[in-house]
Order: C-alpha cells, then structure tokens, then sequence
C-alpha cells in the first residue's frame, strides 16, 4: 500500500525504497503451508505498507522519517511481534522467530541469517565456534541448549540450511555451501533478527532471517506454494529436532488439541467513550484482565467479577487513555489470551 497521506520517505544513508519482491505472497503462502501440514497457524505478522511508506527492518528515525501515521505503524507491528513472543515464552519457555524477505543477489539461493558476518562465516569450525560469536549469534539460546556447537547449528548435517538442500533449495551456509567467498555477498541478519533474537542471552527465542531468491522458488504462484510448503517441512522438523516439540501430534492426536479456552469480545470498535467487553467461555479459578498499549505498558487494570458463569459483560471507560492501539490481554488459566483494539476521541 502506498497512500498518498503518508510521504515518500527520502533517500538516505540506510534508506532502502525498493519493497522485498513477492515476501509477503510467500509469508502468506508459509502461513498456509503450516495450516495444512498441521492444522495449527504460526504467529504471523505482515506489514501492508510500501517500503516507501515505512521501513520496519530499520530504527523509527530512519524507519518512519518523522511521519506521525507511519510511526504508529511501526509500534503497532513491533508491539505485534512483542505479544506474539510473550505467548510463545510462557506457552513453551522458548521457540523461534522467522523474518522472510526476499534478496536481489544474482546467486540464486536462499540465504540464512543469524547475525553472524561473512567474514566470521569464512572462519574454520574451531575459530567460529569461540564464544565471542555464539554469544553475539540471533540463536544464542538455541547454541546453549542444544548441545551443538554454532558451526553444527549454521552448516552442519542437521542445520537448517543443508535439510534446505536436501529438499533441492540451494542454501547458504549449509554443509555444501558453509561461506560466501569473498567476491560475494549475502544476508546475514538485521533489524528483527537483532532485535528479536536470542544474543548475547537477550531472550530464549532464538531467530533467523530467510532472504529468498527468485529463480525456481517464486517464479509462479505454484512455485511459490511448493517452496512455502518444503520452509513449513524444514522448519516443522528442525523445531522437533532442536526444541523438542512435535507440533505434527497435535494434527493426528485429537487428545493432545487443548479444549477451547476464553475469547475476548468487545463493542463498539473502534473504541470512543466506553466499551461493552464480553469474556465467553471462562474458567473456573482467578482472571486478570489487563490493557496494554503497543509498547508493551500496562495502562489499566479491569477486575472480573466472581459470577460463577462462563459468560462475563464488564463496561470499560478508558478516561485517561489518549487514542491508539490498545491490547485487551486476559491471564486466564495459566495462558494469555489476546484482543487487539483501537481507541479514538
């Protein structure tokens, strides 16, 4: 999208302007992918915006260029990918974070980044394996519980980017193609991946940047599911693998499907004076539930009555709360359940 209302960011140092070709038709096909092989849906957040518009893979000053509009853009997709990991975190205590782009290299390959440089890939095992580099690596955790030195994890037999290979997408590093040599040029981590990553023990998601490329993989949108459905096998796999989670089971055992827990519903929306919030299907034991802006503050705090009933209405009047995007976030039963919402005056 490219509204006329928010300006042309202006060329610059680090200002890139040319949109990631075809990422988001293969994010959405990668969502798809998931649904089918598992029938569970990844977190999956997209941004609309042209990269004229707004550069979410840069720091807000370069990012947004001052516009108020691009600006809550950019929070509210950070503040997306924030509450997206604090589920994951307290669902499962660790797990792993994709950043899809696509790369305009003339080497037709997909290219890994875990913030780990070219010239630290062009190191022997034994070199690239010194804490220095595992400490600073956006899988970090990941080199800590697994057992695996940073060499094994980056271009190892069991590595992400040699089951790419073995799948027939040529990747690097891999086990065949472990460094670019030094008359090339490859992707190695930005942006989300420094942000959302496991270094330096920020955090115990770890993540990794996949830059796609063109030829064989996005050519047509057949191409384009196929390829969206061997990254759903990889990664579905290398999850089992290195994080001990099946996520297969619980698209063949309908025990192992948790039974349907409360939903968040509210109107009017958007949000003006006051808000009719209606929490269904409750359990039995003590809830929270919280507001939170898209910076991650919690900014209100609404007590649910003890009813008894499965079905709770609460009035909500946000008088202190300047317009933007809110979160309703209900702790409930040991699981955080999230309603996005928007507040105007």
């Amino acid at each position: 999208m490219e509204p006329s209302h928010i300006p042309n960011r202006q060329p610059g140092d680090l200002v890139w302007l040319i949109p990631d070709f075809l990422s988001r038709e293969l994010a959405l096909a990668v969502r798809e992918a998931f649904f089918n092989q598992l029938g569970e849906y990844p977190h999956f957040i997209v941004s609309n915006l042209h990269r004229s518009k707004l550069d979410l893979n840069r720091l807000i000053d370069v990012a947004a260029q001052g516009n108020a509009e691009a600006e809550q853009a950019y929070y509210e997709y950070h503040g997306f990918i924030n509450h997206a990991l604090e589920v994951v975190k307290q669902d499962y205590g660790k797990g792993m974070f994709v950043d899809i782009h696509r790369h305009g290299h003339s080497i037709q390959r997909l290219e890994l980044g875990y913030l780990v440089t070219m010239d630290q890939l062009r190191l022997s095992d034994a070199e690239l394996n010194s804490g220095a580099y595992s400490d600073s690596s956006s899988i970090h955790s990941l080199v800590n519980t697994s057992g695996m030195s940073l060499s094994e994890l980056l271009r190892g037999p069991s590595s992400l980017g040699t089951r790419f290979e073995s799948k027939g997408i040529p990747t690097i590093p891999s086990s065949t193609q472990p460094a670019p040599l030094p008359s090339e040029s490859i992707f190695t981590g930005y942006g989300a991946t420094w942000l959302y990553g496991s270094r330096n023990g920020q955090s115990s998601i770890d993540a990794v940047q996949f830059e796609s490329h063109y030829t064989g993989v996005l050519e047509s949108q057949q191409m384009i599911d196929d390829y969206a459905e061997v990254i759903s096998q990889v990664v579905t796999e290398f999850v089992r693998d290195f994080y001990g989670f099946d996520l297969t089971s619980t698209a063949i055992d309908d025990e192992l499907i948790p039974e349907q827990g409360p939903s968040i519903s509210f109107y009017p929306n958007p949000v003006r004076n006051s808000a009719s919030i209606k929490i269904s299907n409750m359990m039995p034991g003590e809830s929270l539930l919280e507001v939170y802006d898209i910076l991650g503050r919690r900014v209100d705090v609404l007590e649910i009555p003890n009813q008894g009933s499965p079905s709770i209405q609460i009035e909500w009047r946000p008088n202190a709360l300047t317009a933007g995007s809110y979160f309703l976030v209900l702790n409930s039963d040991s699981r955080i359940h999230l309603q996005p919402m928007v507040l105007v005056r």
